[in-house]
């Protein structure tokens, strides 16, 4: 067995100096062994305080906990510390919460000192760049030094030895100097003899080339079949005259016999011609495109994007139809599409499936009275509408034409044949986000006759709603807000949604439905909706009296709707509201209604719907079982003397349950009458009322 040693080795550093206020950071081990400066606590959630930060409240300063208890930090206490306000089984949960606790300090520790390492590295590094290079400057600048002094010294030296060796009084027949004639017949011509070359890239380096070798290596750069230039007399002549016209000389003869410097002002010519004619091609293009295209830009949040790819479809579902080779509609057919799923709703209730396919994304190309049109449809991959999902899409018309009125006129008829495929249909809006959505299929309309109210009722309602959308101008002229509203009351089963219904569908109106009790829903939203609510549309709010009572109490995990009663009223009439609306409400409990609701301006019009009279049920009875148009095979057929008998017999029934106080509801008798016969709905009338008792 391998001996395990007694004694362990210390480590380098003390745990307790990691140790601190976890707000003010005050150290715990300020000294090495000595006591802390002040008290420190440790809290029953693993928090360190010290007794500044204590709070009499039990509660945790650096957490917030509430109802905590504190015991007091020493060194006594075994490291990793251990966890005294929990039971035992968790005794391992508070030991790895204490080794997590010193790893990640150590951790933090070490990136600190880590860090510091590299930046003093780096610094470290960048003196030792700077010192070598102060050296490599050093060096040169004595080089300079010396290179400045043997400049000097020849200099001195040329001077010297030109002034000793010419006598002031030294002048012959001619006037000159014997040594300089002695020095002119070895040098015949005019050039210097020497010519010093100081290099000033090299710190001064002198270089001594003599005429001889200059006009030699000039001379053998001619190649041969080439005329020889004129000689360098000139820039010979110009270091003799001066050091100024040596460098205008050296210039000229660059500029005019290099050809680089030729090629290179050509390119340069050629690169601004190039870009002044781009430049003016850009302006001149968006020049044209302003004065012979017409944009158009939909967005599929507007109404108008749906029309438009249904009747791009249709059109080119028409070009389709006459295939030709060489005709513009087979050379322009779209190759980029996409697929939409319609239901079409059948006579008999059932909806069947088509596809309709239209342009994808991608650039299109086709023709409208005698005008081509580009369009254009952009799908965005990076944003999508928060509500449902479905990313934005734009599509851009682009016409070669000035005439601004094709497009309003392409939009309407876009918007005619959609609308022709509704017509006959009621269409269901319900909220989705602040904007109203269709929801499900367009409805068939259903006749106002088809819902049997008390005579007069359903006429009078219908005149109301007629006479006040005939009056808009009356309104407006007498600065009265266009909008009215409408409450229906009455027990559950009378017929009161059914006849907003079949209103709706009598003037060619549709429904927006509105639930004050939907989840998201706020007042701003609620001012939003009732503002824009779209063309020719009642808003419903049904069960008015349950919005702001609660029928049953919501269990702990239920919604409580954000509206309150006073922005529902101020969205019915107050500042903000909008105009151009029409509003019912109906109710089970007009008692519980509050008088601000019901006053006039909120609600015009206030009608009571009930129960079934004698009356109602025989007209029922006899829309049920009398002779329509069309009879399904199978049907009953009864004569038109025995269906009036039962038609008075139904009539006595109810009115003697009446008179012995009891109701039947119409929506009752409806189902009744749907899943039996006449005799048999005759004979189980008694019955329906005798459940409608026990209820």
């Amino acid at each position: 067995m391998s001996h395990v040693p007694s004694t362990v080795s210390q480590p380098e550093f003390d745990f307790w100096e990691f140790v601190g206020c976890g707000l003010c950071h005050m150290p715990f081990a300020a000294n090495s062994s000595g006591p802390p400066p002040v008290p420190f606590w440790i809290t029953e959630c693993g928090h360190i305080i010290c007794n500044t930060h204590l709070k009499g409240d039990h509660s945790c300063a650096q957490c917030g906990s509430q109802g905590i208890q504190v015991a007091s930090l020493q060194r006594k206490m075994d490291a990793p510390m251990a966890d005294w306000f929990r039971p035992a089984t968790q005794t391992m949960d508070s030991l790895a919460f204490s080794t997590r606790f010193q790893i990640e300090t150590l951790v933090s520790l070490v990136r600190y000192y880590k860090r510091k390492h590299s930046q003093q590295h780096a610094l470290i590094e960048r003196a030792k760049m700077e010192s070598q290079h102060f050296k490599v400057l050093k060096k040169k600048y004595e080089d300079l030094k010396v290179h400045a002094q043997q400049l000097r010294e020849r200099l001195h030296n040329e001077r010297g030895r030109s002034v000793g060796s010419e006598p002031a009084d030294g002048i012959n027949n001619n006037g000159k100097r014997p040594m300089l004639d002695s020095n002119r017949s070895t040098h015949s011509n005019s050039s210097p003899r020497v010519i010093y070359l100081i290099d000033t890239t090299n710190f001064g380096r002198v270089t001594v080339v003599l005429p001889e070798v200059l006009f030699m290596q000039h001379a053998q750069n001619i190649g041969p079949g080439i005329s020889t230039p004129p000689p360098p007399a000139d820039v010979v002549g110009a270091v003799s005259r001066g050091q100024s016209d040596v460098g205008s000389s050296l210039l000229s003869g660059l500029l005019d016999n290099n050809p680089y410097f030729q090629a290179g002002f050509g390119l340069m010519g050629v690169g601004v011609a190039l870009t002044a004619l781009r430049h003016g091609v850009r302006i001149s293009s968006i020049a044209l495109q302003r004065r012979m295209l017409v944009s158009l830009e939909i967005n599929n949040k507007d109404p108008a994007y749906d029309w438009f790819l249904a009747w791009m479809s249709q059109q080119a579902a028409k070009q389709a139809a006459k295939p030709r080779l060489l005709s513009p509609a087979s050379w322009t057919r779209s190759h980029q599409l996409s697929v939409q799923t319609a239901y079409e709703q059948r006579k008999n209730g059932s909806a069947s499936v088509f596809f309709k396919v239209v342009a994808g994304p991608g650039t299109h190309l086709m023709k409208y009275e005698r005008a081509w049109i580009q369009v254009k449809r952009e799908r965005e991959t990076r944003s999508q509408q928060l509500m449902s999902g479905i990313p934005w899409e734009t599509v851009t018309l682009t016409t070669l034409s000035r005439d601004r009125s094709l497009f309003p006129k392409l939009l309407a008829e876009a918007r005619d044949i959609a609308m022709r495929g509704q017509e006959g249909k009621l269409v269901i809006h319900t909220p989705w986000g602040i904007e109203w959505k269709p929801f499900g299929l367009p409805r068939r309309k259903r006749p106002l006759k088809s819902v049997v109210l008390e005579e007069g009722v359903a006429e009078s309602v219908e005149k109301d709603v007629s006479a006040f959308l005939q009056r808009r101008q009356w309104y407006a002229d007498r600065g009265i807000p266009y909008r009215r509203g409408y409450l229906l009351h009455g027990p559950p089963g009378s017929g009161k949604s059914s006849f907003i219904q079949a209103l709706a569908g009598s003037l060619s109106y549709d429904i927006c439905v509105l639930n004050l009790s939907e989840r998201g829903l706020a007042d701003d939203k609620l001012i939003h909706l009732l503002s824009n609510v779209p063309e020719r549309s009642f808003v419903l709010i049904e069960d008015i009296d349950a919005a702001f009572n609660k029928r049953v109490q919501s269990s702990e995990d239920g919604y409580q709707s954000s509206v309150t009663f006073s922005g529902f009223l101020n969205a019915l009439d107050g500042v903000a509201s909008g105009e151009e609306r029409i509003i019912f409400m109906t109710t089970n409990h007009p008692e519980r209604l509050d008088p601000a609701l019901i006053r006039p301006g909120r609600v015009d019009l206030s009608l009571f719907i009930g129960d079934s009279t004698p009356q109602q049920a025989k007209r029922l009875f006899l829309q049920f079982y009398g002779r329509g148009e069309e009879e399904p095979s199978g049907w009953e057929h009864i004569e038109e003397d025995e269906l009036n008998r039962l038609g008075d017999s139904i009539e006595g029934l109810v009115r003697e349950q009446m008179q012995a106080g009891k109701r039947v509801s119409m929506a009752a008798l409806q189902g009744l009458f749907i899943r039996s016969s006449a005799r048999e709905a005759t004979e189980g009338l008694g019955s329906l009322f005798q459940e409608q008792r026990t209820l």
